[in-house]
């Protein structure tokens, strides 16, 4: 069985290149997907350049704690922001995870 590894004492900071944008209240994310010649394939053939990332309420929160701040950092002031809600463990490991691997966010 393979093994979940233990991010929280990782640092999590938002990956170079990707934009924040806030709209009516929520945080939009926004990065290149391509390099520079495939950008200019991509547009030839109408593909989408970049990767959008509209973030919820707590998912916004969690955004703006990825200053440098350990995984678990991030997790307690959550937990003191949203005090009603006991799955915010849950909802940011599903954060993290897509976001990592989506470029969004980078783990040290």
């Amino acid at each position: 069985m393979e093994r979940i590894p233990d991010v929280s004492r990782q640092v999590a900071r938002p990956a170079p290149g990707v934009t924040a944008r806030t709209v009516h209240g929520r945080i939009v994310l926004e990065r290149r997907r391509f390099g520079p010649v495939r950008r200019i394939f991509a547009r030839l053939v109408r593909v989408p350049t970049t990767v959008t990332a509209n973030l919820d309420e707590v998912g916004s929160a969690a955004w703006l704690l990825l200053d440098g701040r350990s995984v678990a950092a991030v997790k307690a002031e959550l937990e003191r922001r949203f005090p009603g809600q006991s799955d915010l463990a849950v909802r940011l490991g599903k954060f993290l995870g897509p976001m990592v691997s989506r470029g969004f966010v980078v783990l040290s």
